[in-house]
């Protein structure tokens, strides 16, 4: 993150812009989780993590944030997160059979239920691939160019960006 930012200025970015954090899949988890941390390092004993600003806009797409395969997950604990000032979007698909739609209501009501005001974006008929333009077809991914989920998905991220601005 750090990194990114210090090379942005070189590859046209804008720091006075939205900091935004996407993730896909468990990565939708990491970008929560990192996100909504207020302090990094509470320690203090990790210099490499001091002052480093936290995201403005943090869009979770398809997160198994309870339970991957039958197996639980104690990655989100909602009531020990802070960065409330970020605005958080949760996308799922409809027919996510890996990462039910469950998992995002229920991550949704319980950040509501500690004060965060996150939006929902439901993808009708979407499986788990479809937001990132994918699919899987007897074990192999294929890419799905013109996959309207991915194409909403896109939308939700600008939308996202732009209302923070």
């Amino acid at each position: 993150y750090r990194f990114a930012r210090s090379i942005a200025d070189a590859h046209g970015g804008d720091l006075d812009r939205p900091v935004a954090f996407v993730g896909w899949s468990l990565g939708a988890t990491a970008a929560l989780v990192l996100g909504l941390t207020d302090d990094v390092d509470p320690s203090g004993d990790l210099p490499c993590y001091s002052q480093v600003p936290r995201p403005d806009v943090i869009v979770a797409i398809s997160g198994c944030h309870y339970e991957w395969e039958g197996t639980p997950s104690d990655l989100i604990d909602v009531p020990s997160r802070g960065n409330k000032d970020a605005d958080v979007v949760i996308v799922a698909g409809e027919d996510d059979t890996n990462c039910p739609a469950q998992q995002s209501e229920d991550l949704a009501a319980e950040l509501r239920a500690s004060g965060y005001d996150p939006d929902v974006v439901m993808l009708e008929e979407a499986n788990h691939h479809a937001p990132v333009f994918h699919d899987l077809v007897d074990g192999e991914w294929i890419v799905v160019p013109d996959e309207p989920a991915g194409e909403r998905t896109v939308r939700v991220v600008i939308d996202a960006i732009a209302g923070s601005e």
